[in-house]
């Protein structure tokens, strides 16, 4: 059983921070003018993993601080640290009431962690930050205002990042993927009808404006910057849990939620940078910038990537009642779309892990679409005897006997079919 120790040592609140209130308005005119009843800016979540980051996690700590967005709650996961993390953590907070630390007796991956935290927070959008990660200070502003700008809500926001080395000198000033294979860019609402917060001058405005894109949510392939660079729509990511948040997830978080996140409700790319992201030799997913035509991720991290792929498919397999109904008419693309990713993994029809998943879950799947239906979707993905095989394995007798005709109908019309060409 997962063991946690509550470190609410804070008394006293950042007064500082508390002054740089942050307004609304529409149409020029403030919003507790001509709606007085206690509207506000929306809280944002900020969850910030560390595992045995003592070098950086202070540095984190001091952007998130240093946020022109006062309107925020911060989770500081220590997640099972064996060097001077909580230590530099608690330091690093000081007596910030906004803050509140966790710290857990073992590792439960970055995604564990974060899986863990989504029944700890208050925020409707949500960022999980990394400990070796500097966010800018007008991070949450930047996200935040996008989100309430655009004509057609979206799931997640990303923006671009500068890429720094692990003394903090920058490197490239872009995300080599970042925008990767997306043209479609869409123009915010008028300025005058829509939220403007006062954290976002004219002139930052006119910027994200100008340089902000929309994928649709049927795209696929990663084109996001990694990490911290990503504000979710807290709503979004309660359709992504995999689990109870008791177990191991040793995979990152973004390689999860972007994927989902973006099939069910789309992205917002915004091209402009509002965090760095750090290369050194401790960092699994990556030791050294993005160039162009070089891997993206480790050795390690690739060699994960085909069970990575795999764990998100069964999310949706597991829950097909759910998003089923979420996603009317989009299930079986949403199934073949995560089943891609983008990645250089074997073909989705040739995973014995994705082969597993289905196994797993045929019954469930029966019972929302019907047998012929699934079926007809089976036999369009796999081969007749991987698709027999996922059948057999993962119905009781008398549920086999239900899809063994339809085998045996595809059969003889196969048989037929040859004989007319003949």
């Amino acid at each position: 059983m997962l063991q946690t120790t509550d470190r609410e040592q804070f008394i006293k609140f950042d007064h500082r921070a508390a002054t740089q209130a942050v307004a609304i308005s529409i149409a020029g005119q403030p919003l507790d003018a001509i709606a007085p009843v206690g509207l506000r800016p929306p809280l944002v979540s900020f969850v910030l993993i560390c595992w045995n980051y003592a070098q950086y996690v202070a540095e984190t700590i001091a952007s998130i601080r240093a946020q022109d967005y006062p309107q925020f709650e911060c989770l500081v996961i220590d997640n099972g640290s064996t060097d001077r993390s909580g230590d530099e953590i608690v330091r690093a907070i000081e007596q910030d009431e906004r803050f509140k630390v966790i710290t857990f007796d073992e590792n439960l991956g970055h995604l564990g962690a974060a899986l863990w935290a989504l029944d700890h927070i208050k925020g409707s959008f949500v960022t999980f930050v990394d400990a070796d990660d500097v966010l800018f200070s007008n991070f949450a502003s930047t996200h935040v205002q996008v989100h309430l700008a655009l004509p057609r809500s979206v799931a997640l926001t990303s923006s671009n990042v500068l890429e720094i080395n692990a003394d903090g000198g920058i490197i490239t000033s872009q995300y080599d993927k970042f925008g990767f294979g997306v043209a479609d860019r869409y123009c915010f609402r008028d300025a005058h009808i829509l939220p403007r917060l006062s954290t976002v001058s004219e002139d930052h405005f006119g910027i994200l404006n100008a340089r902000t894109l929309v994928r649709k949510a049927s795209e696929s392939g990663w084109c996001w910057a990694p990490g911290s660079a990503n504000m979710f729509r807290r709503t979004v990511l309660n359709f992504c849990r995999i689990a109870d948040g008791q177990t191991k997830r040793m995979r990152a978080a973004d390689n999860h939620f972007n994927h989902l996140s973006h099939a069910i409700g789309g992205t917002a790319l915004i091209d402009f940078p509002s965090s760095a992201y750090r290369h050194h030799q401790a960092n699994y997913f990556s030791n050294s910038e993005t160039l162009p035509g070089l891997r993206r991720g480790t050795r390690a991290y690739v060699a994960q990537a085909t069970s990575n792929r795999a764990e998100t498919v069964e999310c949706v397999l597991r829950n097909s009642t759910d998003f089923n109904w979420l996603l009317p008419g989009r299930y079986w693309s949403l199934i073949d779309q995560l089943g891609q990713m983008g990645m250089a993994v074997p073909p989705f029809a040739k995973d014995p892990h994705i082969i597993a998943a289905f196994t797993r879950h045929i019954t469930q799947i029966c019972a929302e679409f019907g047998y012929r239906a699934t079926f007809k979707e089976i036999t369009k993905r796999f081969s007749t005897a991987t698709a027999r095989s996922i059948f057999k394995q993962g119905l009781s007798s008398s549920e086999y006997g239900r899809v063994g005709k339809y085998f045996r109908r595809a059969k003889i019309k196969k048989f037929f079919s040859l004989k007319v060409k003949e």
